[in-house]
């Protein structure tokens, strides 16, 4: 009874060790599982060369570009001014003198071209009015009249032939008199549409004055508020089409030769650093600056994002003579360093060297290659800061 209960309390114990061991031996083996699946740092030897594991390339977005050859050209860089379209902006000046009475679009709106702006209560406006309402009627009766006597004269001749022409050199007068009144109302903007309702409007209408954009765009300036008198000098508002605008840049007396050349220009701004706006050239200034010896270059930019505003600084790049042929890489490849130019080639997926190298020619997000590189090389176009970082950490712990 003693030995059957000793085994049985032997057995316990064994099982219990067994348990206590199986759980250990998983806890060895999860802790194994994930030391594997720990990323190794990037290995980087002494001659200058990166090695990535696959599980790495992917972490450091590494993508890359062959050098290839292309057609460059050299550009002249200079600097500029986004600036209006002289040819598609309009500055609204009253014809008349009025009181501010209504205002419809303001600082911002867009407009359409011969839409209502704002209303003007004018006793000037409303006077040429009355004047052509006293001209017509007179006209009228006029008209009656010397149709009248020549009727008599020709059925009759109950009226004499003085009288005739009298009454013709009335008629004749009165239609001079209205076509004054008329044309003066056409100069100060009033169409034959609204020549036509004049009669129909009352006391109150008559001297309002209506102010309208004579072109479609947007409001860029507004000079007026309601209630306040206007002079008819007066620039109320400024409209302009920024579907367009122009870039003005100043181009050295040297350069003038090859600039006379070319057609168009790349166009970046500060606020948008990683576009590219494309313009073209339309005119050269036929005057020079006597004092800083430069002449002035327009550019015709199309901006129908409206991103590029009248007054910002403009860096302008104008290709002046094709290099076709040349040796070039993408500019994300290529890193500045002090003294040093250089590019990370891949020799296979997951090996990458350094490689010094000399420029030349930049444009349209190439880089010349004069020496350093070979046709159909591979180079890190993204991910290069991370290869150039763990390189020179790697150096500075050797050092150590």
């Amino acid at each position: 009874m003693r030995k059957k209960k000793i085994l049985i309390i032997g057995s316990g114990i064994l099982s219990l060790i067994l348990i206590l061991l199986f759980i250990q031996f998983l806890k060895i083996k999860n802790q194994n599982k994930s030391l594997e699946n720990q990323q190794d740092p990037p290995k980087a030897h002494k001659n200058n060369i990166i090695f990535l594991t696959e599980e790495q390339i992917k972490s450091a977005g590494i993508s890359t570009s062959s050098v290839k050859r292309q057609t460059l050209y050299e550009t002249i860089r200079v600097t500029g001014e986004v600036t209006f379209n002289e040819y598609q902006v309009a500055h609204i000046v009253p014809v008349v003198s009025g009181i501010v009475k209504t205002i419809y679009k303001v600082l911002g709106d867009p407009v359409r071209k011969n839409e209502l702006l704002a209303i003007l209560d004018s006793t000037e406006f409303g006077e040429a009015k009355s004047e052509y309402l006293k001209a017509k009627k007179e006209m009228e009766i006029a008209k009656k009249n010397y149709e009248r006597e020549k009727r008599l004269f020709e059925e009759a001749r109950i009226t004499t032939e003085t009288e005739l022409l009298e009454a013709e050199r009335i008629y004749k007068k009165a239609q001079a008199e209205l076509m004054v009144a008329e044309r003066r109302l056409h100069f100060l903007g009033l169409t034959d549409e609204d020549l036509s309702r004049i009669e129909s409007e009352n006391g109150a209408e008559i001297t309002q004055f209506p102010i309208r954009s004579p072109i479609a765009g947007t409001i860029v300036e507004m000079h007026l508020a309601k209630g306040e008198f206007v002079e008819s000098t007066k620039d109320i508002y400024l409209i302009a089409d920024l579907s367009k605008v122009w870039v003005v840049a100043d181009i050295y007396e040297k350069d003038l030769a090859k600039v006379f050349k070319a057609k168009r220009a790349h166009i970046s701004v500060k606020a948008y650093p990683d576009r590219e706006f494309i313009g073209k050239i339309f005119y050269i200034s036929d005057i020079m600056d006597k004092n800083s010896r430069t002449i002035k270059v327009y550019i015709e930019v199309p901006n129908q994002e409206g991103l590029l505003e009248p007054g910002m600084f403009a860096r302008v790049e104008i290709p002046v003579m094709e290099r076709r042929d040349v040796l070039a890489v993408p500019k994300e490849a290529v890193l500045s360093r002090t003294n040093t130019t250089i590019v990370f080639v891949e020799k296979k997926p997951g090996e990458y060297h350094r490689r010094e190298i000399i420029t030349g020619l930049k444009y349209n997000g190439w880089i010349e290659v004069i020496d350093g590189l070979r046709e159909g090389e591979v180079v890190v176009t993204q991910g290069n800061f991370l290869l150039l970082s763990e390189l020179e950490k790697s150096k500075f712990e050797e050092g150590h």
